[in-house]
């Protein structure tokens, strides 16, 4: 048997740009830092859900954002 499952986790990226003030200047490194301090803090169904790929394409929008603010 297969299962087919398709799961939708809401990314508030606006909110980790804020709350973690970055900037077009932010470093790489703080900006996978507030990614992952963020997945961190997500419920546990959601958590399990990300892993690196879903990481990187959260840090490439937060740096696509950033980088649109210039």
């Amino acid at each position: 048997m297969e299962l087919d499952i398709h799961y939708t986790i809401y990314i508030d990226v606006e909110g980790i740009i804020e709350d973690y003030r970055l900037k077009a200047s932010s470093t790489k490194k703080r900006i996978e830092f507030a990614v992952n301090d963020y997945v961190c803090g997500l419920d546990d169904a959601d958590y399990y859900c990300i892993g690196e790929t879903e990481i990187q394409q959260i840090i490439a929008e937060i740096k696509n954002r950033l980088n649109k603010g210039d």
